[in-house]
C-alpha cells in the first residue's frame, strides 16, 4: 500500500450510496443504470476492492459470458487498485480461472460468465460467504427473452445467497437501457424496482431495490475529458434524441416498431368461450430458432378477431433440439387444446411455405385437417394486421405471452426505410410471422368484414 486515498473522491456523488451501509439497509438489489461514460463500472470495480480489502470476505463478479470478462469487469477491477492507491504487492491476481486475491487478508474476488446454468452453481468459497454478487450488462442475459433472462438471473442469486444472512447480502446490476423501453430489461427493471397489484398497477417503490441512474454529465469534466463532452453535445447537435439514448440513457422509444399502435390493456383480453368461425393456427417453423403456434377464430357478433391460445419451442433457448416429428406430435396436442377450450373444431392451420417437411410430417398425423401453404406477401400482411389492431378489432389472449412480447419489438430496419422500401429487420419476428399467415388466410373474409370494422371503429372515436 503506497498512499491514502479517499474512496468517496473516486466515485462520483450519486453512486454513494453503494458504499453506504445505512442507504442500504434492509436492501438486496441495487441497480445502476446510465448513459455512456456513467462511471458506473469504474464505481462498481471500486466497491467490490473496497468491500474485499475492509474485512475478510468473497465476491464475484459477472457478465453473460465468459469471453467477454478479461477486457471488462476483470480489467476494471485492476484499475480500481490503482485509483485506491495500491500496488500489485498489495494482491494477487491469475486468469485461469479469473480470480484476485487481496494479499492482507485473503479475501476473494472471482469472475465468471454464465454460458450455461452450471457455470455458478458450484461456485463457494471455502472461507468466506460470497458478499456481493455483481453483474455487468444485465441486458445479456434477456437476449433470449423475458422469461429465460429472468429465471436464469433469479438462478444465480438463489446460488449465492444460500448459506448468507441476507442483510449481509447484496446483489448489483448494471446496464445501459435500450432504446425500446418495451425490451425485456427494462420490464425486469420495472418488476424489481416497484411493488404491483395483481392487474400490474404500480402500488409504490420496492423497499428491498435500490435504482439509481447517472449520466456523463454526473462526472467531473477531468475524468472524462473535454474531447468526449464536444462529442456528446455534438451528437445533441446532430440528434436530439439519439443523443437522449445513447448518453443520457432514456428509453426513448423506437420509431421503427411495426406495431406502434399495439396496447396491451386494450387489445389482450384473455379468450372467454365466444362462439367463433375460421378457427385456424398459424406455424412458424424454425430449425435452432423458435417455431410457434399461434390460433385464432373470428367473433362475428363483436366483430373481432381473437387470439385463442399460443405455444412455442425454441432449441436455441432451451438447449434441446427437436425433429420434424416431435413438433409435429406437439402441434396435434396444440390442436386438441384449442378445441378443448373453445368446444369447436380447428378448421385449417396456415404454414411458413418453406417448412413443406412438418407439414408433410402433420399431414400423415392429421390428415382431416386442412392445410394451408401461407400467402408470404409479407409488406401486406403487415398491413392487414396494423389496421385491424388501430381499429381494436384483434385481441390476444394471455397464454400467447410470446406474440405479446414480441408486438413491441417487432421493427422496420432504419436503412431501408430510408431508401423507401420497407422491410421487417428478421429478428424477434417468429410469432408475427406466424400470425400474420393466418391472416393473411382469412383475408378475403376480414376484407368483407373490415367496412363494418371501420364503421364501429369511427362510432367508437366520435364517442
Amino acid at each position: 500500500m503506497t498512499k491514502r486515498v479517499r474512496v468517496s473522491s473516486q466515485i462520483i456523488d450519486p453512486l454513494h450510496p453503494i458504499l453506504s451501509p445505512s442507504r442500504l439497509e434492509g436492501v438486496e438489489d441495487i441497480i445502476i443504470t446510465s448513459g455512456r461514460s456513467g462511471s458506473k463500472s469504474s464505481a462498481m470495480a471500486i466497491n467490490v476492492n473496497m468491500r474485499a480489502i475492509s474485512k475478510p470476505s468473497a465476491h464475484v463478479m459477472m457478465r453473460k459470458n465468459h469471453n467477454k470478462l478479461e477486457s471488462t469487469v476483470y480489467k476494471e477491477s485492476l484499475r480500481a487498485f490503482s485509483r485506491l492507491g495500491l500496488t500489485s504487492r498489495s494482491y494477487k491476481a491469475w486468469k485461469r480461472p479469473m480470480k484476485i486475491r487481496i494479499n492482507q487478508n485473503g479475501s476473494m474476488i472471482y469472475f465468471t460468465g454464465s454460458d450455461n446454468p452450471d457455470d455458478t452453481k458450484g461456485m463457494i468459497d471455502d472461507d468466506f460467504n460470497i458478499e456481493t454478487v455483481t453483474i455487468d450488462e444485465v441486458n445479456e442475459f434477456f437476449k433470449m427473452g423475458y422469461d429465460r433472462g429472468k429465471e436464469e438471473i433469479d438462478n444465480i442469486k438463489a446460488t449465492f445467497v444460500r448459506g448468507n444472512n441476507e442483510d449481509n447480502f447484496k446483489m448489483f446490476y448494471m446496464f445501459n437501457p435500450p432504446r425500446n423501453p418495451k425490451e425485456p430489461v427494462m420490464k425486469w427493471l420495472e418488476e424489481k424496482k416497484y411493488i404491483h397489484d395483481k392487474e400490474g398497477n404500480r402500488l409504490g417503490l420496492n423497499p428491498r431495490t435500490l435504482h439509481l441512474h447517472v449520466t456523463y454529465k454526473d462526472v467531473p469534466v477531468e475524468w472524462n475529458g473535454q474531447g468526449l463532452i464536444n462529442s456528446a453535445l455534438e451528437t445533441k447537435r446532430v440528434d436530439e434524441e439519439y443523443y437522449r439514448w445513447l448518453w443520457l440513457g432514456e428509453t426513448v422509444g423506437v420509431k421503427d416498431v411495426i406495431y406502434y399502435m399495439f396496447d396491451e390493456k386494450k387489445h389482450v383480453v384473455d379468450y372467454n368461450n365466444q362462439r367463433l368461425t375460421d378457427i385456424g393456427i398459424g406455424i412458424d417453423y424454425g430449425h435452432g430458432n423458435a417455431t410457434t403456434f399461434n390460433a385464432f377464430g373470428i367473433d362475428r357478433r363483436e366483430l373481432k378477431v381473437r387470439g385463442i391460445l399460443g405455444w412455442e419451442h425454441s432449441g436455441r433457448k432451451t438447449g434441446q433440439e427437436k425433429t420434424t416429428q416431435q413438433y409435429a406430435l406437439d402441434f396435434r396436442e396444440f390442436v386438441r387444446e384449442v378445441e378443448r377450450k373453445t368446444g369447436q373444431k380447428v378448421q385449417f392451420y396456415s404454414i411458413d411455405p418453406s417448412a413443406s417437411g412438418l407439414r408433410i410430417a402433420i399431414q400423415s398425423l392429421m390428415p382431416n385437417l386442412m392445410a394451408v401453404k401461407a400467402n408470404n406477401s409479407v409488406n401486406e400482411g403487415i398491413e392487414l394486421v396494423q389496421s385491424l389492431t388501430y381499429m381494436n378489432a384483434i385481441t390476444y389472449d394471455s397464454s400467447q405471452k410470446g406474440l405479446i412480447e414480441e408486438k413491441h419489438l417487432y421493427s422496420w430496419d432504419e436503412k431501408p426505410l430510408d431508401d423507401g422500401n420497407a422491410k421487417p429487420i428478421k429478428d424477434k419476428d417468429h410469432h408475427c410471422d406466424g400470425e400474420r399467415y393466418y391472416f393473411m388466410t382469412i383475408r378475403r373474409e376480414l376484407l368483407n368484414l373490415i367496412p363494418l370494422l371501420r364503421e364501429g371503429f369511427n362510432v367508437k372515436e366520435k364517442d
